[in-house]
Order: C-alpha cells, then structure tokens, then sequence
C-alpha cells in the first residue's frame, strides 16, 4: 500500500497524532477520523459546528414533548442520532437512541433520561471546546 499511496504511511502516523488529541468521551476517535479521512481539523471543524447548531436540541426537544408535540420532539432526536452516528458519538447516541424509544413507546417517566441527554450533551459540549488547535 505504501508503494500505492507514498503519502499513507504519513497519514497514519499523523492520524495517530491527532487521534490523541481527539480524547473525547463516548467517541470512537478511530472510526471517526478513518471515515473523514484522517482530516483532524476537519472532524474538529464540524464537531464544534455540531456543538454550535445541536447543543441545545435535548433541551428543544423535551420542551416541545412537554407541550404535546412528540412527533416534533421525535424529528428533532432523529436528526439528532443522526449526526451522532456521523460523529461515532456512540455514547449521545445511545442515549438519543433510548429517549426516542421511551417516547415512541408512549413512557411518561421520560424526564430522567431528557436530564441525562442534556448533561451528556453539556460534558460533550465542554470537551470539544477544550480540544487543542490541530
């Protein structure tokens, strides 16, 4: 491979690097940083894009389950575990994952798990703010 790509040893070497830098709670770094092409700054880029436009999407959607509006909430979470699955946010994910069944299953105890999302989502939030400049 390495007579076919001169720069792959390179890459990996420098993916390395940068998956060190990329301790964040809950993501499989490895699977993230392979399916954007080892482009760190990249991944960051759109990490903190994600944090920028979905941070506060737990809080939305448990206002709008409040008023009624479950299949608002169930849009939002959907687009929600959908950009965690891209991110390899296992962790948010799974938690989105269990929220969008305890509501799609009609549970009325679904506040514990928004208060998890959110405090999920504010600890992922601060970590990408604390990621070093690649």
């Amino acid at each position: 491979e390495a007579a076919a790509h001169p720069r792959a040893a390179e890459r990996r070497e420098s993916g390395g690097r940068v998956a060190e830098a990329f301790r964040l709670p809950g993501i499989d770094t490895a699977a993230a940083l392979d399916a954007f092409g080892d482009d760190g700054p990249r991944y960051a880029a759109i990490l903190r894009q994600f944090v920028e436009q979905h941070g506060e999407d737990a809080e939305t959607a448990r206002r709008l389950a409040e008023v009624g509006d479950t299949p608002g909430a169930l849009k939002l979470l959907h687009g929600l575990r959908g950009m965690t699955s891209i991110l390899q946010a296992r962790e948010l994910g799974g938690r989105v994952a269990a929220l969008d069944s305890a509501l799609r299953s009609g549970q009325a105890a679904t506040q514990p798990l928004f208060e998890e999302l959110q405090g999920a989502m504010r600890t992922f939030g601060q970590a990408v703010a604390e990621l070093p400049a690649i």
